[in-house]
């Protein structure tokens, strides 16, 4: 490993002169030459200041830098970590001897221009080496940072779209977000990576995508497709969220998909399902009345407020809403299944309302026949029983109502039997209202109901007694002289007439002496002994009769003799 150096050596005037001084101290030195070239048979290569060395097996690799011999040299004026040994003199050798044993390792002529050859071109060319790259890449061009990340970027864009083609979506994602992280303003790399997101089910994420490609391109969200490519995602994210009944995590992306497309039912009908799951039927229904003002055509948004309808037990709208829907539509299974389930429903209210009123259990009868009503108000006869409840609960105004929408709904047919029955309870309310006020002393308020039946059923006897009885506590002689008369006229053999006729005329007998008017109290008197001969009403006459003597002593024996009659009959 170690070789004697000597003055004469050749081979130290490729160093350059700088080293003559180097040389000459370093003359009868052993150098170990290995700690400078670990493997001789290296190539040497000297660039600038540096120097390096390529092994045959080195091909390709990164150079290792050589220690600066020349500084180390110039500052210490010896070889750097060269072992000095003394040697004993010695012959002068002979100097072919000596050129030839200065280096063992040493290549001929004919060696040094094979290995030439083989570190050139002709092993790089046929082995494949990096070589030829390295040759090349500093014969390239040099580009500026911006040149750089544009050609990044558009070498990982297309190796993107390669591996979109080849199915590889893992591949083409990390391309994508290799692009963006280069080129963060471009709305294309956020759709592509978007649609990846699609692909492996990441809604969110692409949601936010799409959101990134319309804030970068505001003004080209519609024609790009992007705006209803969102909302499409936000009822697709919506509709998993509700599958696995997260409700309100669904609501709010079904109304971001309807805000963004107001216009489509899609979005909204998933809205009201949402709404529907969370028990939040007011908002459902005003969202479907919403939906109604701007599109009152559709039988399902119909059916779907039914429904809601019936949910909040109102059965009426529920009803109409279902008839709304059929006129539109007259196949429509959903409203004709509505309809139907109503109509039987009202049938077995109407049926257990009857039964519940024999038994005398009206409270609840009335309300089995209000939800018969309810459930199909069409129905006059329904109304007709409400109001015979009414009536016979003591709500007349309630009673007069339901008659009235009884005969209404009957088209006012007098060949209707729903018609003739609803008329007879409105009477009949009349006449016990009036009844009622006349018990409480509102005899004002009597002779109007009164008045009112009278006007509807003019062969009524009852109520022109009744409105004689009031018009007799309003002191309306007159008045009340003639509605008895009027009953007696179509009931002759009614002795209740004939008792109130009776004291009509006595009061008007009464009134006419009181004003000095004999003639006409004696008349009057008379009337009422036809009507009612009562002994009162003779003693009275008798009284009356001062300047007919004998008369009144006849009427005042006969006063006594009935007198005598009641107290045996007593």
């Amino acid at each position: 490993s170690s070789i004697k150096m000597r003055r004469s050596s050749s081979d130290w005037s490729n160093l350059g002169s700088d080293y003559d001084e180097a040389r000459r101290k370093a003359n009868q030195v052993i150098i170990n030459v290995n700690q400078f070239f670990p493997l001789l048979d290296s190539e040497i290569r000297v660039y600038k200041d540096k120097m390096s060395y390529l092994g045959d097996n080195s091909v390709g690799k990164p150079l290792r830098p050589f220690p600066n011999v020349e500084g180390a040299i110039e500052k210490s004026g010896t070889l750097p970590s060269i072992k000095e040994e003394e040697v004993p003199p010695a012959e002068a050798p002979d100097t072919q001897t000596e050129d030839s044993t200065l280096f063992a390792t040493e290549l001929d002529g004919e060696q040094q221009q094979r290995q030439r050859q083989a570190t050139s071109t002709p092993k790089s060319a046929a082995t494949g080496s990096h070589d030829d790259e390295w040759t090349a890449d500093r014969k390239r061009k040099i580009l500026t940072m911006k040149q750089t990340v544009e050609e990044a970027v558009a070498r990982h864009y297309r190796d993107a779209m390669l591996a979109l083609k080849q199915g590889d979506d893992l591949t083409a994602m990390r391309k994508l977000h290799r692009c963006i992280a280069l080129r963060p303003d471009d709305a294309d790399f956020y759709h592509h990576r978007a649609e990846l997101f699609v692909r492996q089910c990441d809604f969110r994420s692409a949601i936010a995508n799409y959101r990134k490609c319309m804030r970068l391109q505001p003004e080209a969200a519609g024609s790009a497709g992007y705006w209803d490519r969102l909302a499409f995602l936000y009822l697709f994210y919506g509709q998993t969220l509700f599958d696995q009944g997260y409700y309100a995590e669904a609501l709010e992306n079904f109304a971001k998909a309807s805000e963004m497309q107001p216009d489509n039912v899609a979005y909204q009908t998933r809205s009201i399902a949402c709404l529907t799951a969370l028990g939040r039927h007011s908002e459902c229904l005003a969202l479907v009345n919403k939906r109604l003002e701007t599109n009152n055509s559709n039988p399902d948004l119909y059916v779907m407020r039914a429904r809601l309808h019936f949910i909040f037990k109102s059965y009426t709208l529920a009803y109409y809403d279902a008839k709304d829907a059929l006129a539109i539509s007259p196949g429509h299974s959903g409203a004709a299944q509505m309809r139907d389930y109503l109509f039987e429903s009202a049938r077995n209210y109407g049926r257990q309302a009857v039964e519940l009123a024999i038994n005398g259990r009206l409270r609840e009868a009335h309300k089995k026949a209000s939800l018969a009503i309810d459930m199909d108000p069409s129905v006059a006869e329904f109304h007709v029983r409400r109001a015979a409840l009414n009536r016979r609960l003591g709500d007349f105004n309630a009673a007069v109502e339901d008659c009235l929408m009884a005969m209404d709904k009957c088209d006012h047919d007098p060949a209707s039997k729903p018609f003739t029955d609803a008329q007879r309870q409105l009477l009949l309310t009349f006449n016990d209202f009036a009844v009622e006020c006349y018990m409480k002393g509102f005899y004002e308020e009597s002779v109007g109901l009164l008045e009112k039946a009278i006007k509807a059923e003019k062969e009524e006897k009852a109520l022109y007694i009744n409105r004689g009885d009031c018009f007799y506590r309003l002191g309306r002689l007159q008045f009340a002289q003639l509605d008895y008369e009027q009953a007696w006229d179509l009931d002759p053999n009614d002795s209740s007439i004939g008792l109130r006729l009776s004291l009509v005329h006595h009061r008007m007998g009464q009134a006419a002496f009181q004003e000095k008017d004999f003639a006409k109290s004696v008349d009057c008197l008379t009337r009422a002994i036809e009507r009612n001969p009562l002994c009162h009403h003779l003693w009275s006459r008798s009284r009356y009769f001062q300047t007919d003597l004998k008369n009144a002593q006849v009427d005042l024996a006969v006063a006594l003799l009935l007198k005598e009659l009641e107290i045996d009959e007593f």
